[in-house]
């Protein structure tokens, strides 16, 4: 994908449940949707090299990696 921004908007302009904005990462300059059965999507475009990146959220909204001493729980 090109444009993770222009997406994004089109997304929430049909009423989508952006999950996490485009954000910047080493990676991609990424962002979560969440679709109609709570499958989380994420796309993204090339990383933007004159940004700083971004906390990574992981599909419940947690921050990844988690700190020192937490633990992970699936539901």
């Amino acid at each position: 994908m090109s444009d993770a921004e222009g997406l994004a908007a089109e997304f929430r302009d049909r009423g989508a449940k952006i999950r996490h904005p485009p954000t910047n990462y080493p990676w991609a300059y990424e962002m979560q949707v969440e679709d109609p059965d709570g499958n989380v999507l994420r796309f993204g475009s090339d990383s933007k090299k004159d940004e700083a990146f971004g906390p990574f959220l992981d599909m419940h909204g947690r921050l990844w990696p988690p700190s020192q001493g937490s633990a992970i729980v699936c539901d």
